[in-house]
């Protein structure tokens, strides 16, 4: 019972955080300061590991268990095995999403396409990026994606170069080339299992929605931005949204058509010409990631109180 009671709490106190992390949120608008409270708010439920550690503690130690009923105990370990099946599962399940996108894409039929390559490469050199590895495969399908963790690759189809102008090919490629220098392949992987481990927790559902949907508006803006050109990416994303609407896209391919049910949006968004915010909020936003921080490290010391709690069995009573 005292798993429970101790876990019960640790998610109340982790629940509250990330809803005070949620309000400050809405007072930023720049969204690589969201991204930043945004991951902390995802990355908040690891610290119930703390209270899993005294579980364990508390489980294996007989003294405590004497006058403790045996359903008690069966709670506990029940508890606990739950906490470890969902973060090993949840483990489980990334490394096998990942590991199964790794060979759909190597099994994809690569076509050799120099002019595209220099194209990419020309696109990459004046945006800052050296190198950029470019794979063209054979598909009727609009793919446009990175993949990969030390090497990331920028996949394409054959659909998009058949379909797609110079000019819009161009918004394309640096669409994903924003994503590549902000890392989204390998930060998406570990959002994503994050809310896979705490599924349960509603905060961790909302947020990830939250920055799965701002970060294709951040890069479209980014993007827009760097070829003076949003109708170009607007065109594009107006080509796939009408081959999505007959053919569905593939579930384990996140590309550029993102969510699906937003591309209406980011298409009006992009004719409408909306410049993205340049407010700087420096000093609110350094005073809104201490506070994060800060409500970080209560919930620590509220998680290793009660480890302290489940480790020695406190109170305690001397005779």
């Amino acid at each position: 019972m005292h798993t429970l009671l101790d876990l019960s709490g640790m998610f109340v106190v982790i629940l509250l955080a990330s809803g005070l992390v949620l309000r400050l949120m809405q007072h930023f608008d720049d969204w690589s300061q969201r991204r930043v409270l945004q991951l902390l708010v995802l990355s908040m439920p690891l610290m119930s590991l703390i209270v899993v550690l005294g579980g364990l503690g508390h489980v294996m130690n007989r003294s405590c268990l004497l006058n403790v009923p045996a359903w008690d105990h069966r709670l506990d370990v029940t508890l606990l095995l739950l906490m470890g099946f969902f973060l090993l599962g949840s483990l489980g399940l990334g490394v096998g999403r990942f590991v199964l996108l790794q060979g759909v894409m190597m099994h994809q039929e690569s076509i050799d396409d120099p002019e595209l390559q220099r194209f990419a490469l020309g696109i990459a050199h004046q945006h800052g990026r050296i190198r950029l590895h470019v794979r063209l495969v054979r598909s009727v399908r609009p793919l446009a994606l990175l993949y990969g963790i030390r090497h990331p690759t920028l996949l394409l189809s054959t659909w998009m170069i058949e379909h797609l102008d110079q000019q819009e090919m161009e918004a394309v490629i640096v669409h994903e080339l924003v994503h590549l220098s902000h890392s989204d392949y390998l930060v998406n992987w570990v959002a994503m299992l994050l809310r896979d481990a705490f599924f349960y927790l509603p905060t961790s559902r909302t947020v990830y929605r939250q920055w799965h949907c701002e970060k294709e508006l951040a890069c479209d803006d980014l993007a827009a931005q760097a070829t003076q050109g949003p109708l170009a990416l607007a065109s594009a994303l107006t080509k796939v949204w009408l081959h999505l609407v007959d053919s569905p896209p593939v579930t384990l391919v996140q590309s550029l058509a993102g969510g699906g049910k937003s591309m209406i949006s980011r298409i009006d968004r992009l004719l409408s010409k909306r410049e993205p915010t340049r407010r700087r909020q420096g000093l609110r936003f350094s005073l809104g990631l201490s506070a994060s921080i800060g409500v970080l490290l209560l919930v620590m010391m509220v998680g290793l109180a009660l480890m302290r709690v489940e480790l020695f069995c406190w109170p305690i009573v001397v005779p």
